[in-house]
C-alpha cells in the first residue's frame, strides 16, 4: 500500500514546479533579449561614423565663402 502524500505537500510541490517553470521562462526571455542586444552591439561596432574635423581657415577665405553662399 502506497503512503498517502499530504495535500499540503502536494500543493507545495505543485507551487514549486510552477515557480520553476515561471523562472525558466523569465531566464529564456532574458537570454533572448541579451542575444538581441549582442547582435545590436556587433552591428553598431561595424558602423563607421565619420565626424568632420574642424579646420582652421584664414579669415579672407572664410569671408569669400560667405559671400559665395549669400550670392
Amino acid at each position: 500500500m502506497a503512503a498517502m502524500v499530504s495535500k499540503l505537500k502536494q500543493r507545495r510541490v505543485r507551487r514549486l514546479k510552477a515557480d520553476v517553470a515561471w523562472w525558466r521562462e523569465e531566464a529564456e526571455d532574458c537570454r533572448s533579449r541579451l542575444l538581441e542586444l549582442a547582435g545590436e552591439i556587433d552591428r553598431l561596432k561595424n558602423q563607421v561614423i565619420r565626424v568632420p574635423m574642424p579646420v582652421v581657415v584664414p579669415e579672407s577665405v572664410a569671408d569669400e565663402l560667405k559671400l559665395r553662399e549669400v550670392g
